[in-house]
């Protein structure tokens, strides 16, 4: 029944392009927050399994903006997302080291993650997040 034809909705230009870009910054968040989420465990000194993290292309608690949420696994928290906080720059500069050092083209489990989980565009999408986030810093 989903893919009757009554059901199939056509955009127009204008719409058809917000749904890509929308598409497009939900798999360059994707990205962005698996490397990060990976590398992270690596400066805190744990287990990839003792942080969780997600993200939200339209968060409530941030204006309705992109968030990054990278948070302790361990009920009521150990102080890991506290610590990572304050080292935020050092993982953020190391993932452009690691993403710059990458020759693939869409992304790999070395990088942003496997392409077909995160989307098209999610490499560039991620690179165009952390260079962003480099200018911050």
């Amino acid at each position: 029944m989903a893919n009757d034809p009554s059901n199939l909705i056509t955009l127009c230009s204008h719409c058809h392009r917000i749904a890509e870009r929308n598409v497009r910054m939900r798999s360059g968040l994707s990205g962005f927050t698996y490397l990060f989420s990976n590398l992270a465990p690596i400066h805190l000194m744990c287990d990839t399994s003792d942080i969780g993290s997600f993200f939200e292309s339209n968060s409530k608690i941030n204006f309705n903006l992109p968030a990054v949420f990278i948070y302790d696994q361990f009920p009521g928290g150990i102080g890991l997302s506290a610590k990572l906080f304050s080292i935020a720059e050092d993982v953020i500069r190391q993932c452009q080291q690691v993403f710059s050092r990458c020759s693939c083209e869409n992304g790999c489990p070395s990088c942003v993650g496997p392409s077909g989980e995160n989307g098209e565009g999610a490499k560039d999408t991620a690179g165009e997040i952390i260079q962003k986030l480099m200018e911050k810093y």
